[in-house]
């Protein structure tokens, strides 16, 4: 939750968050929220290098920056992670959302970018992941130079019976397109559905 100048509004994101795992504990069948999704990003072997990980959040409600914690808990345990941070595609330039050691073109490879979109309306980014989305489409220099060879994974937040027609889009195109720049695609696209259990769908 964020106001008009990005700033995190403390009280509602805590009350969102109880509605949440209120309504997850009542309605949903699992409870292992986000662990699966670990052991199969980050089951790297013993010779690998480390990854430094960032969960990027596009949200309107809450929801997909609630996730962004949750996820960020548990793989922070992870022996296989060196660090975790987690941003709002508001809170920098697209550049240092996704920066990395220019001095070491290589640092690109060992570090992993976790994207986690809502849809807003009939198939828009949420306010705070517009300007994102329109560098991340536009033929700035930066955009591939950024992109080419990181290590990537998608979760889209829709809703199929709000807006079937435009479910997920968001975290579809995003998708694709970071595909289209280089990126490596660390696990299939991940599509939560609002309409039935989404945190059932996050931990699958």
């Amino acid at each position: 939750y964020t106001g008009a100048q990005g700033r995190l509004d403390e009280t509602m994101f805590t009350n969102h968050c109880l509605r949440r795992f209120h309504w997850s504990t009542s309605h949903c069948k699992k409870n292992k929220r986000c662990l699966n999704v670990i052991d199969r990003l980050f089951s790297v072997g013993a010779s690998e290098p480390q990854l430094a990980v960032k969960i990027l959040f596009g949200s309107q409600t809450g929801t997909s920056q609630y996730f962004a914690t949750q996820l960020a808990d548990t793989i922070a345990s992870s022996s296989n992670i060196s660090s975790v941070v987690v941003s709002g595609l508001h809170e920098a330039s697209p550049e240092k959302l996704l920066g990395f050691d220019q001095s070491n073109q290589e640092h690109k490879s060992e570090d992993a970018l976790i994207f986690l979109l809502s849809c807003f309306g009939p198939g828009q980014p949420t306010d705070n992941a517009k300007p994102f989305f329109e560098w991340l489409n536009s033929n700035n220099e930066t955009v591939k130079t950024l992109i080419n060879n990181r290590k990537y994974a998608v979760f889209g937040l829709g809703n199929s019976r709000a807006h079937a027609q435009y479910y997920n889009i968001v975290g579809k195109s995003a998708d694709k397109r970071l595909e289209e720049l280089g990126g490596k695609r660390l696990h299939s696209l991940g599509l939560g559905d609002d309409a039935e259990c989404i945190e059932d769908d996050f931990d699958e």
